[in-house]
């Protein structure tokens, strides 16, 4: 038997002398020492589980071997009425707990041994045989549901296995499956009891979403109603509901202090509060809160002593730090990235300085076109930008303006043909759009001197007089920056999406 099955094979064996089954028990723990003669916990629990006295003389006297300052095995020695004392009773050791109370039932559907452990005020007990759900709060025993026994939790944690938390250490008492649906989903997860010695408990939940909670009872808080309250306030700050629904318990197994009701629903929420969970059951007239810290999956498996779900945990750790990391540097030179675009933008907006700036009349009639400049465009490689701009047009009318430029060949190019228009109407309501500016870039075939001609094409029946007041600006040596806001909303949405990847 390889090391890593005499562990598992040990811990299987503890986790059925526990609970009581010393049948499958004893067997266990023969063939674990018969596979490692040197492991002193394993012939400890041997002698704990046999009933034959002189298996257990010969296992305290071979763990007496291993450690000669057990005290526990020289007192069972010097306790048996076979067995002499092969140690001195003063050794020293320290003081074991009590070991729990285990009371022996049979299940009513199938007849099998159910364990129980009679000093915690076990109310509701699973068989492992059939699932039947036994009631025990009656002085009759009733079977109160059927769960499929083969149903195993989402996480390698079971009833019977052992965990330390704190200065305690727990026995997972009963494992139970929630969920809960909607029209569009529906969702699970797990919950553990744990309990200790001295009777304190703990609930592990695990949820493939957002993983390990690890929570107890309290009851220093605010009185709120659950049906509708958005917050909980307890001296450690306030919790934010997050989510409220219904589920129901489909599974279970194990052992739980209260009768579980097994089928029907139950009213939840979950609240976030600074560093704790908060997880609410309710009905009309009972409430009970439990809140505790998120845990990540590697402090789950060193509590349980999973030395292979250690490793894996740790690496997976180390993995998503790495990438943590990566992600990190990379979002630090996108920002970088992204600000240095913006900045250009911002720089390119106001380069450029204006050679013309002017308002003309122009009149459908009268004086449709008029000739503005001369201005010199020394630039032929960066672009020059035309600004016409109405201060104002009646509503639900339009007009169409042309500009050209004249160069001192009196070659003539068309640099924009631009429409402005002012609706309102009603649909659903009252609306009201205007489009009364217009710009272009060019660039000039040649440096020079240019006119510029304007011409009013068309103008609506509703403008009385019929003329526009336009507002002329040209603007020389401007950034053409679109592909620089472009690039800047790229980086900008590449670090963020780093960012949230990264943590």
């Amino acid at each position: 038997m390889a090391a890593s099955n005499v562990e598992s094979h040990l811990r299987t064996g503890i986790q059925a002398a526990r609970r009581g089954h010393h049948e499958p028990a004893r067997r266990i723990l023969r063939e674990v020492v018969d596979a490692a003669p040197d492991n002193e916990l394993a012939w400890l629990w041997l002698a704990r589980v046999t009933d034959d006295d002189a298996e257990k003389e010969r296992a305290l006297r071979t763990a007496l071997r291993l450690n000669p300052e057990n005290r526990w095995a020289a007192q069972q020695l010097d306790s048996g009425a076979s067995a002499a004392p092969a140690t001195p009773g003063d050794i020293p050791q320290p003081p074991r707990q009590q070991a729990p109370e285990i009371v022996e039932l049979k299940c009513p559907n199938c007849g099998g041994n159910v364990s129980v452990h009679g000093d915690k005020g076990v109310k509701t007990v699973v068989c492992n045989y059939c699932g039947a759900v036994l009631d025990l709060s009656e002085e009759q025993t009733q079977i109160l549901a059927q769960v499929d026994p083969e149903t195993t939790p989402l996480q390698p944690i079971d009833v019977g296995m052992t965990a330390t938390f704190g200065d305690r250490t727990y026995t997972v008492y009963g494992w139970m499956r929630y969920e809960g649906s909607d029209e569009y989903e529906t969702w699970q997860w797990d919950e553990w009891l744990l309990v200790a010695d001295d009777g304190h408990s703990l609930w592990l939940s695990y949820d493939p979403e957002a993983g390990f909670v690890i929570q107890e009872r309290v009851t220093d808080f605010e009185p709120f109603d659950p049906a509708s309250a958005m917050f909980i306030k307890t001296p450690q700050g306030m919790a934010a509901v997050k989510e409220r629904d219904q589920a129901r318990i489909v599974a279970l197994r194990g052992e739980f202090t209260w009768r579980a009701r097994v089928g029907d629903p139950i009213n939840y929420l979950d609240a976030e509060g600074k560093h704790r969970i908060f997880s609410v059951e309710y009905t009309s007239d009972e409430l009970e809160v439990h809140a505790g810290p998120e845990l990540e999956p590697l402090a789950v498996w060193q509590a349980f002593g999973m030395d292979e779900k250690v490793e894996a945990a740790r690496e997976r750790a180390e993995a998503r730090a790495a990438k943590k990391a990566k992600l990190g540097a990379r979002a630090k030179v996108v920002g970088w990235l992204a600000v240095l675009s913006w900045v250009l933008v911002l720089f390119g907006g106001c380069a450029g300085h204006e050679v013309l700036d002017q308002q003309v009349v122009l009149t459908l009639d009268q004086n449709p076109t008029q000739r503005l400049g001369p201005v010199t465009l020394d630039e032929t490689t960066r672009a020059h930008e035309l600004i016409l701009e109405l201060d104002d047009l009646p509503t639900n009318s339009w007009a169409t303006v042309s500009a050209w430029a004249y160069d001192e060949k009196k070659s003539k190019y068309l640099l924009v043909s631009a429409g402005f228009w002012d609706e309102e109407g009603y649909d659903d309501g009252y609306w009201h759009e205007a489009d009364l500016k217009s710009s272009t870039k060019f660039k000039p075939v040649t440096a020079g001197e240019y006119l510029i001609e304007l011409n009013l094409e068309e103008l609506s029946p509703q403008n009385t007089p019929q003329q526009l007041l336009l507002t002329v600006r040209l603007q020389e040596g401007v950034w053409s920056i679109g592909y620089l806001v472009t690039i800047g909303i790229l980086l900008t949405l590449t670090w963020f999406v780093y960012k949230i990847r990264g943590g």
